[in-house]
């Protein structure tokens, strides 16, 4: 698998996710399973590892923080 460029937004991690998708020559993560619905936001290409262990708790305390 390659860098990941983009992050559903559109959905929480739930069960049977997180699924990791190539569309049109990216990877793609989303935390939820693969139902459709997504809202893609591209970032800057990352291991899927890395994605997980920073960036993604990071992208969550900014939604929060702007959501209050």
């Amino acid at each position: 698998m390659g860098l990941i460029e983009f992050v559903c937004d559109a959905h929480d991690p739930a069960r049977g996710g997180p699924t990791v998708t190539p569309i049109r020559g990216s990877w793609r993560y989303c935390g939820g399973p693969d139902r459709g619905g997504h809202r893609w936001r591209r970032i800057e290409p990352v291991s899927r590892e890395r994605l997980e262990r920073y960036v993604l708790p990071e992208l969550h305390v900014h939604a929060r923080v702007t959501a209050a």
